[in-house]
C-alpha cells in the first residue's frame, strides 16, 4: 500500500477491549507503550498521517502486541495516483463541516428547523467530512433512509455512531439523512439532511492555448491575428491588391 501525507488510518475496535498507541521503533519491536507518542482508547480511532517516514502502532492491552496486533506504515511525500500529478487546470477541494458550528449536535433550543437552516446554502461535495460534536452517552448520530428521517425511526439505520465527536465522510452523491436516535431528540429537531453533489469548489482555469493577449509577432491592434480596428489593415491590403492589378494591366497592354 502507498501511504502519503494526509492519508487517514481508521482503527476499528471495540472500546474497552483494544486501543491504538503510536510508539517509537524500539517500543514497536519490544511491544512497550511506556513512553507512547499517543494513545487512543475509543474506537473507531482515526489517525491522520501528517509527516513522512515510518509510523508505528500497537495495541497496549497486555499480550495483544506480542500476538501480532501491531502495524508499521511508511509514509511518503506525493499522491496516490502512481506518481502522476493531478491536472493543473482543476484542483479538487474538500471541506470539513462542523455540524451546527458552535452549537454542535444536540436538541436545538431555538427552532425545530435549526439544522435545516444550517445546511441551507452550503455546497457539499463527495469527499467532504461532517463532524458531529456531542457528548458520548447523551446523543448519537444515525444515518438513515429518507423514510427513517421523516418518521424519526432508526430501527434500520444505515450506520450509527455513538462516540462523539463523530466524523462522517460523504462518499456518494445524493441526499444523506442523519438523526439522533435517542428517544424524543429527532422529533424535537435533532435531524439533518444534506445534498451531496459531484464536483469541486475551485474554478476551472482557462483552456490551455486560449490567447489572453496579442500573439508574438501579431501586428499592433490585433488579437490572435484578427484586427481590432476594422478597416485599417483591410484597406491597406486592398490598395496593394488594386495597385498590382493596375500595373499588370499596363504590362499586358504594352505586350499586346
Amino acid at each position: 500500500k502507498h501511504f502519503v501525507v494526509g492519508d487517514v488510518l481508521v482503527f476499528n475496535f471495540t472500546t474497552g477491549q483494544h486501543n491504538v498507541a503510536e510508539v517509537t521503533e524500539d517500543a514497536y519491536d519490544d511491544c512497550n507503550t511506556a513512553n507512547a507518542i499517543s494513545t487512543l482508547t475509543t474506537g473507531p480511532a482515526r489517525i491522520t498521517l501528517n509527516k513522512t517516514g515510518d509510523h508505528y502502532f500497537i495495541c497496549s492491552v497486555p499480550g495483544h502486541c506480542s500476538a501480532g496486533q501491531k502495524l508499521k506504515v511508511e509514509v511518503r511525500t506525493g499522491n496516490t495516483t502512481g506518481g502522476v500529478a493531478p491536472s493543473p487546470s482543476v484542483t479538487p477541494s474538500t471541506t470539513t463541516f462542523t455540524v451546527g458550528d458552535s452549537t454542535g449536535w444536540r436538541v436545538p433550543t431555538t427552532n425545530d428547523d435549526f439544522y435545516e437552516d444550517w445546511a441551507d446554502n452550503k455546497h457539499f461535495v463527495v469527499g467532504d467530512v461532517l463532524v458531529f460534536n456531542f457528548t458520548t452517552g447523551q446523543h448519537n448520530v444515525a444515518e438513515v433512509t429518507e423514510d427513517g428521517y421523516d418518521d424519526c425511526n432508526a430501527a434500520n439505520a444505515i450506520s450509527t455512531l455513538t462516540t462523539g465527536p463523530a466524523r462522517v465522510t460523504l462518499n456518494s452523491t445524493g441526499d444523506h439523512y442523519f438523526i439522533c436516535s435517542i428517544p424524543g431528540h429527532c422529533s424535537a429537531g435533532q435531524k439533518l439532511k444534506v445534498e451531496v453533489r459531484n464536483g469541486n469548489r475551485t474554478s476551472t482555469s482557462p483552456t490551455p492555448g486560449t490567447p489572453s493577449a496579442a500573439a508574438p509577432g501579431t501586428p499592433s491592434g490585433t488579437t490572435n491575428g484578427t484586427s481590432s480596428s476594422p478597416g485599417t489593415n483591410t484597406a491597406s491590403s486592398h490598395v496593394a491588391t488594386l495597385s498590382l492589378v493596375f500595373f499588370m494591366s499596363i504590362a499586358l497592354t504594352l505586350f499586346c
